[in-house]
């Protein structure tokens, strides 16, 4: 995906902090809506340049925020018994507009 933005619309994805890949749903048998790397450019970091991506399989905005804040540094936001179980949080299992917390 990134050769084929940079030959096709001569944008290179390497220069943005935060990619986004979108899948079909269909694809694979995985069960996640969305994964991201944890940590890549939390706020303050320079040289967070081609670090970050998500993939998202989802129709769901808020899948989007969630990997987002993985990006950011976030964890789940939960117990350890179940890792999703604040539903006050959209680092957990909640598919509301919700904030981040700490």
């Amino acid at each position: 995906a990134n050769d084929l933005a940079k030959s096709q619309l001569g944008i290179d994805p390497n220069l943005f902090t935060h990619r986004e890949y979108f899948i079909p749903r269909e694809f694979g048998s995985c069960n996640w809506g969305g994964i991201g790397n944890v940590g890549c450019a939390p706020p303050g970091r320079e040289d967070s340049h081609g670090r970050c991506f998500t993939v998202i399989r989802d129709a769901q905005p808020m899948t989007r925020v969630h990997e987002l804040g993985h990006n950011l540094g976030l964890y789940h936001a939960g117990i350890p018994a179940n890792s999703y179980g604040d539903t006050t949080s959209v680092m957990g299992q909640n598919r509301h507009w919700k904030a981040f917390n700490v």
